[in-house]
């Protein structure tokens, strides 16, 4: 299987600024490349703090922007789509009431055709 390319280069980048840093620390001496390794860590753990938080809001966006496009359900005939609330259990169709209801008990009111409501 063959590496892509960006991952090569990434790695090499990488690698070339840890040897990079290390020769730099090793000449500063061992007082100042404490120091120095300390703010180094410092905005480290601030990067990745910042990056976890993004990731975690993300994730809650992609799932309510998933939840929202499955629960819709197309309108027909000029009337307005209902929207579904609640878990994704089996809806059934209460007669002549024009009201999906649910298996945990959760109620979305729908309109029915006039033949609907007839019960044809």
């Amino acid at each position: 299987m063959k590496t892509p390319a960006r991952y090569v280069t990434g790695g090499a980048v990488a690698a070339v600024t840890v040897f990079g840093v290390a020769l730099f620390l090793a000449r500063q001496g061992l007082d100042n490349a404490d120091k120095i390794s300390s703010v180094i860590s410092m905005v480290v753990g601030v990067v990745a703090l910042a990056v976890a938080i993004w990731s975690i809001r993300e994730a809650k966006r992609a799932k309510r922007r998933e939840a929202e496009g499955s629960s819709s359900v197309r309108a027909s005939r000029g009337n307005p789509a209902p929207t579904r609330v609640g878990s994704r259990n089996t809806i059934k169709k209460v007669k002549n009431v024009g009201t999906l209801v649910s298996g945990d008990g959760n109620v979305v009111n729908a309109p029915v055709s006039r033949r609907e409501a007839q019960g044809d």
